[in-house]
């Protein structure tokens, strides 16, 4: 770390108000705030966003009166630490980063010493601490938090859409599972990204805010997607599994677990239970985007960067940052067209609490019984003749 200060990490800044309001700390628990301060809150949205001007509409911030500082993040720091790994304090930095400035990244991260109350400016390789973190921003800085993302069950009507071509373009296009190398079979799928139920202009937005890239951008354009096996993919719609990328290389990440009821050591790359059918860990296994096999590119990083930080806000996001005014992603209320890829009727949940496994042995079960109906043929093509 870098020198103990006990007053705020800017000049001018005004002293955090953590020391008028403690947060009730649990032993081994960190928490993540942000200065409230420097934070708007979100005015009323459009009751449709469907265009870009409804997106900045929906995007409209207005000044709020809490003084306090706004917890963002809660957990074990034990947790935190499964998904930290060796990157330390950088990741908790980076989440910081993507929930409260994806586009500047202006503030830096400080810690709180909790026997002396002193505040000590993060470095990157510091080791995760059980305190109290807070994200500060330089003086006059206004931010705007991040939104987060819940799926929606689907409803009962339909609504025409390129959910088809999307689905081809990017089997395609990776002709391979990310994770677990499966080639591309009925055991394989497209998996969303952003929810379909985002419409194009709000998914454009975060194209261009997570990317840095202005585009307009169909929630159907093959960027949008990457094929998984189909229990992984039952875990990438929800949020329960993520992508980090290491490093700054576009090529390298590790896939996160994030099942809340699934140690992070008991499960496989297919998404099944090791239990029941040992393999690789799905949890760190290091995953390189398919070299692309059509004039379709995979998707940047940006995109999966929102995709995690979605996965951490549902696993350690907490119910002051939940609660905000207007900070849930707005979706589309109707079924859209590419419902009907969904392997599963129920795309918000699983319907009992070994679905996962059970679904991704099935799978798994289908893979190996074709694989076996394959290799009978070529035993039976290459008999010789009577």
């Amino acid at each position: 770390m870098s020198s103990a200060s006990a007053q705020p990490p800017v000049p001018g800044a005004a002293p955090s108000t953590l020391n008028a309001a403690p947060q009730a700390i649990s032993s081994g628990e960190l928490i993540l705030t942000v200065a409230a301060l420097s934070v708007q809150e979100y005015a009323d949205p459009p009751a449709d966003i469907t265009t870009a001007a409804h997106v900045q509409a929906a995007l409209t911030t207005i000044p709020q009166l809490n003084p306090f500082p706004i917890p963002l993040l809660r957990g074990r720091v034990a947790d935190m630490c499964l998904y930290s790994r060796a990157e330390q304090t950088r990741w908790l930095h980076d989440m910081a980063h993507d929930i409260c400035d994806p586009v500047n990244k202006a503030g830096a991260l400080w810690v709180r010493n909790m026997s002396s109350g002193d505040w000590t400016q993060t470095a990157a390789t510091d080791q995760l601490l059980p305190a109290i973190y807070e994200y500060r921003v330089p003086p006059g800085t206004i931010l705007r938090l991040s939104k987060f993302s819940e799926r929606h069950k689907k409803s009962q009507t339909s609504a025409t859409g390129s959910g088809a071509n999307m689905r081809l373009a990017v089997a395609a296009r990776d002709q391979r599972c990310w994770i677990s190398g499966t080639p591309n079979s009925l055991t394989t799928t497209n998996s969303h990204i952003c929810p379909k139920r985002m419409g194009d202009a709000m998914a454009s937005h975060i194209y261009n805010e997570f990317c840095g890239v202005t585009a307009d951008l169909s929630i159907y354009n093959a960027e949008f997607g990457i094929l998984l096996f189909l229990s992984l993919d039952c875990m990438f719609d929800i949020y329960d599994l993520g992508l980090r990328q290491i490093g700054h290389n576009p090529d390298v990440y590790e896939a996160h677990n994030f099942h809340l009821d699934v140690p992070v050591d008991q499960m496989t790359m297919l998404g099944t239970a090791l239990a029941v059918m040992p393999g690789p860990l799905l949890h760190g296994r290091q995953v390189h985007p398919p070299q692309p096999q059509t004039a379709d590119p995979v998707p940047p990083p940006g995109l999966l960067r929102w995709h995690y930080m979605q996965c951490v806000l549902r696993r350690f996001g907490t119910d002051d940052y939940k609660g905000l005014p207007n900070i849930k992603h707005h979706e589309l209320p109707f079924r859209s067209e590419d419902d009907e890829d969904d392997q599963f009727e129920d795309d918000g949940s699983f319907d009992w609490p070994s679905a996962v496994f059970d679904r991704g042995r099935m799978e798994a079960s289908v893979e190996a019984e074709q694989a076996e109906q394959r290799a009978r043929v070529v035993r039976w093509v290459s008999m010789p003749t009577p």
